[in-house]
């Protein structure tokens, strides 16, 4: 399977710390980014959690620069459709980091002012793209409102 950048290259560095590909790191940034992309705009407050999502998980430790890299994955997904990403995301990512990639999006979908019923769909669409059971989806879903709360 091709990578997400041009001639296979990714954006990350493999580091022996991290256990990961950069290539499975950057499907899951692009599933964020997707769902971002779901009511098509990027929302401020999703536009914020991104970058969180960046800064705060062991994977992107090496990205130089957060915000570069969240623009290379966003062309990215704007050329293959918001869409599209779960399905090419299921094939590169093991069953736990399909999880986590889904826990991603729906942690940006949430963080938005109220869901469009495009980013509803989306959600639906992703968790059977990516496997991932109704019961996890709904306490991912649960977590992710709880966790938008503003008073």
């Amino acid at each position: 399977m091709a990578g997400a950048f041009p001639a296979g290259r990714t954006l990350l560095m493999r580091n022996s710390r991290v256990p990961l590909t950069s290539l499975e790191a950057d499907w899951v940034m692009m599933v964020a980014i997707a769902a971002t992309l779901a009511d098509g705009m990027i929302d401020p407050a999703e536009s914020v959690r991104l970058r969180m999502l960046a800064y705060l998980n062991p994977m992107y430790r090496e990205v130089s620069s957060v915000e570069e890299y969240i623009r290379l994955c966003a062309r990215a997904v704007k050329t293959r459709g918001p869409w599209s990403v779960g399905r090419r995301a299921a094939r590169v990512l093991p069953q736990a980091l399909c999880e986590l990639a889904y826990a991603c999006a729906a942690e940006m979908i949430y963080a938005g002012k109220g869901i469009h019923p495009s980013e509803h769909e989306f959600l639906s669409h992703l968790r059977k793209e990516l496997k991932i059971p109704g019961e996890l989806a709904g306490k991912i879903n649960a977590v992710s409102a709880i966790r938008s709360r503003s008073g």
